[in-house]
Parts: C-alpha cells; structure tokens; sequence
C-alpha cells in the first residue's frame, strides 16, 4: 500500500512540475507561478533552473 502512495505521490508531484514548466514557456513570471500555484518563489525558481529532474 505504501507503494501505491509513494508512487501516486511522485507521479503527483511531476505532473505539478511539467506544469510550471508551461506556465513559464507561455511567458508567465515565476512571481506569477508562484502566486498562482501557492508555491515559494524559491521552489519555483528550483524548477526553472532544471535542479528537479522530470520526465517529460
């Protein structure tokens, strides 16, 4: 069970980064992602910089 989880859990979390990733190459700020999505600017900023690895 602690499998299905963690792995609901990963596939979550890498959904939520792809779409930071649109959001930002349709031009919107990470000031704006990060409002939007309720996210620390920092956090974001981690994503754009491609120190989060996702499978796109």
């Amino acid at each position: 069970m602690d499998y299905i989880v963690t792995r609901n859990m990963k596939d979550y979390q890498a959904g939520g980064t792809k779409i930071i990733l649109k959001m930002n190459h349709s031009g919107m700020s990470p000031e704006n992602i990060a409002s939007i999505t309720g996210k620390d600017l920092d956090e974001i900023n981690v994503i754009l910089e491609g120190k989060v690895p996702v499978l796109l």
